[in-house]
């Protein structure tokens, strides 16, 4: 009895000696598992993703010129003295260079207006010339509102029968704003309304009774703006 308990604890430890020595260091790699091939006849089906396309890339859009070319004209009501000057008209041109917000600029132009009571056989001419500067509040749509300064000299002359009897040159300013209706990125059609005053020494004014020295002017505008 003593013998086969013996026996049966070497047989337990030489188990258990077997197990704590793990796999075979020297045992060779088993092969990996490879699909079976398929049946002879049948077709072998290869997956292939669907192509997908590189997203494009987005341009940059458009920009239009830095420098501006407008013609415009001016519609000239006199605030002061309305009773004795007569609604006009004349033309004008401006050039301007943008640099992002602001624009600093140029114009010229000329009215004419008449004198109350003369049948148009009186006339007030000024021609101008003008500097200034421009800021507009830009966004994303066509409307682009701005604002503006400027300071102006202008020769007004007094016209009897179209002969020029009397001419002074006066300084003045005007300030005013409007919009700009971008059309395409080369033209825009623009809308202004300016109130202007011109300083009177003793001149053009002064020779005609009961006019005020210094006048004020309103003077609403429709142009077109070339960029470029």
């Amino acid at each position: 009895m003593k013998r086969a308990l013996l026996a049966f604890a070497f047989v337990a430890l030489g188990a258990s000696g077997a197990a704590a020595q793990g796999p075979d260091p020297f045992a060779q790699p088993q092969p990996e598992q490879q699909p079976p091939p398929p049946p002879p006849g049948q077709p072998v089906v290869v997956q292939q993703q669907p192509y997908q396309a590189p997203p494009p890339q987005q341009q940059p859009a458009a920009r239009r010129g830095a420098r501006q070319a407008s013609l415009f004209i001016p519609i000239t009501f006199f605030v002061t003295n309305a009773d004795i000057f007569t609604g006009g008209a004349g033309i004008g041109a401006r050039f301007g260079w943008e640099f992002q917000n602001f624009i600093p600029q140029l114009e010229a132009g000329v009215h004419v207006n008449g004198v109350e009571g003369t049948f148009g056989d009186v006339t007030l001419q000024n021609t101008w010339f003008g500097l200034g500067l421009r800021f507009q509040f830009l966004n994303a749509s066509r409307f682009v509102p701005f604002i503006e300064g400027m300071v102006r000299f202008n020769l007004w002359s007094i016209n009897v029968l179209g002969t020029e009897i009397d001419n002074e040159l006066q300084f003045g300013v005007h300030g005013g704003g409007g919009v700009t209706i971008e059309l395409t990125r080369f033209f825009s059609i623009d809308l202004q309304v300016n109130l202007h005053a011109s300083f009177d020494n003793a001149g053009v004014f002064s020779s005609i009774p009961g006019s005020n020295e210094t006048q004020l002017i309103l003077e609403p505008r429709i142009g077109g703006t070339v960029y470029f």
